[in-house]
């Protein structure tokens, strides 16, 4: 139990900006029980919907709302994950360049996807306006996370680094207890949470299949990109097929 609440530390510490301590044994314990990446993305999914409830009701923040809710998710859990979703696309436009990934510029690979990535945001975020919006952001952040340890699980390393401590301690106890936290969704929600979750899971198998062409298998990055990815995409079709 003690690993498992040095997991919990060091994810809460690794994709938020709270200010826990944590040291390198914490981010071992988390490689090592990749099953409490949903935990953490419950505590930020309830964070984002009770803000976002919360500056709903202030009529004059109505225009802007989408921008004041994507404002308060980066500040939230800062720009490790989106920064790893620039990298990739900075890679794949050097045609599976690793060093384009590693690359500190922005090229215009990042920028074209930065831009695409926030324009759907925003517009996914004020379709499910008026719907249950904490609900909504407590399972985007569940299939956020679980999007990590799909392509952890199934994916393979290409170099030593974060991502690989994370792919080589990866397990079946990890995916398995990881899907657990979709059951209550599906209780509530019924076939439509099973559509979502195997959209994540399809997503994820493309995402691996094209770095694997390109990069011939994945990083730390692509892990971000995966968070990234899968937040945007559950906002997306539940803001087309609002409950």
């Amino acid at each position: 139990m003690n690993r498992i609440l040095k997991a919990v530390i060091g994810g809460i510490a690794l994709f938020t900006r709270f200010p826990v301590k944590t040291d390198e044994e914490g981010f071992h314990a988390l490689a090592e029980n990749m099953f409490v990446f949903p935990i953490i993305g419950v505590l930020i999914g309830s964070l984002i919907g009770i803000f976002s409830v919360f500056v709903s009701s202030i009529s004059v923040l109505e225009e802007i709302l989408p921008l004041v809710i994507i404002f308060f998710i980066y500040t939230l859990t800062g720009l490790i994950h989106i920064d790893g979703f620039a990298d990739l696309f900075d890679g794949l436009m050097a045609h599976g360049s690793i060093d384009a990934m590693k690359d500190t510029n922005v090229g215009v690979g990042a920028l074209f996807a930065l831009i695409f990535y926030f324009f759907a945001l925003f517009i996914s975020i004020k379709n499910i306006i008026g719907l249950n919006i904490v609900a909504i952001f407590i399972f985007a952040e569940i299939m956020a996370k679980i999007s990590m340890v799909n392509l952890a699980y199934f994916g393979r390393s290409i170099h030593e680094g974060m991502g690989s401590l994370f792919i080589n301690k990866r397990s079946h106890r990890d995916i398995i207890v990881s899907y657990l936290f979709v059951l209550p969704f599906l209780y509530i929600w019924g076939i439509k949470a099973l559509i979502y979750t195997l959209l994540i899971l399809l997503a994820d198998f493309i995402i691996l299949e094209i770095c694997n062409k390109n990069f011939g298998g994945i990083n730390g990055d692509v892990l971000g990109a995966g968070n990234e990815i899968g937040r945007l995409l559950i906002l997306m079709v539940i803001g087309c097929m609002p409950f």
